[in-house]
């Protein structure tokens, strides 16, 4: 079985981030041209590991997606990061402090203007979902680090178990 290793980080079958930029499934020649050489596997408890570390890095792929990462506000489809969450938070408290009642959100790229206890409303709901869905992606992680068999981790459907996306 074809592994590939940069010094002692093993590549996950998946994704190499390369100057903070992630590229999925990259080639061969991608791989060698970022350091990475190719090394036989030897051991069961190696191959058990590289199929938990390529499950592992689909399930990271998988729970940064729209697939879980999404809500809908007023029709439009949309996310927003936690560096987003927190701004708009500061946004609302501030527009508040100054006695404004309402404020203007950018949601799917359209500035949405709405009542300030509204935005607050909608923030902790966002935030609370992504909670949940970051608890669920803990929960398949432990679950997929336990697991004991090839077999096993090749059946593992770590999309279960993830929240209704938002709407609001």
């Amino acid at each position: 079985m074809k592994q590939y290793k940069k010094g002692n980080d093993t590549y996950n079958g998946v994704y190499i981030e390369v100057g903070g930029v992630r590229i999925i499934n990259p080639t061969e020649e991608t791989l060698k041209a970022n350091g990475y050489e190719q090394v036989e596997t030897e051991t069961a408890e190696q191959l058990l590991q590289d199929a938990k570390d390529r499950k592992l890095a689909e399930l990271d792929v998988f729970s940064q997606s729209s697939e879980v990462n999404g809500f809908t506000f007023k029709g439009m489809h949309t996310w927003l990061t936690p560096s987003e969450r927190a701004s708009y938070n500061v946004s609302i408290d501030a527009a508040e402090a100054l006695g404004e009642t309402t404020i203007t959100f950018a949601i799917a790229e359209q500035p949405l203007t709405i009542d300030i206890p509204t935005a607050k409303i909608v923030l902790a709901k966002i935030q609370r979902y992504a909670d949940a869905t970051f608890m669920v992606t803990v929960k398949h992680k432990a679950a997929i680090t336990a697991l004991s068999s090839i077999e096993e981790v090749s059946a593992y459907d770590f999309t279960k178990g993830y929240p209704e996306k938002l709407q609001l």
